[in-house]
């Protein structure tokens, strides 16, 4: 049964219903407990403070992150770009190219002496 305001589920689409936030301490597997003693212990995991990179990077990948960093470089968000370089800057070429090109550009941009020791 659907309510006029729900959107329409196209048939043998499965849909499931989040419990309200006050059950979510006795939910487990999906399933609403009673909340006692069960055998069962619920799992937490912390955030990454980081995100963790990926082992390898293909070439598709690759090329895709560049122009990533190209299009926030050309948006005036350096910093953004050479986050987003700076990983893989010792494992591909595609993002050393991107990333020492960003560094030297900083340089001869600001003159600072600072990004001229970073751009060499």
């Amino acid at each position: 049964l659907q309510s006029k305001n729900a959107p329409r589920v196209p048939p043998g689409i499965v849909t499931r219903t989040i419990p309200p936030a006050g059950n979510m301490a006795s939910v487990r597997n999906g399933i609403a407990g009673s909340g006692g003693g069960g055998g069962d212990e619920e799992n937490f995991e912390d955030a990454f403070e980081h995100i963790p990179v990926a082992a390898k990077m293909d070439l598709k990948c690759a090329l895709e992150e560049c122009s990533m960093a190209l299009n926030l470089f050309l948006n005036n968000k350096f910093s953004e770009a050479l986050e987003l370089l700076r990983p893989w800057s010792k494992d591909s070429m595609y993002h050393a190219l991107g990333y020492s090109a960003i560094l030297v550009i900083q340089a001869a941009m600001t003159f600072e002496q600072q990004d001229i020791q970073m751009g060499l």
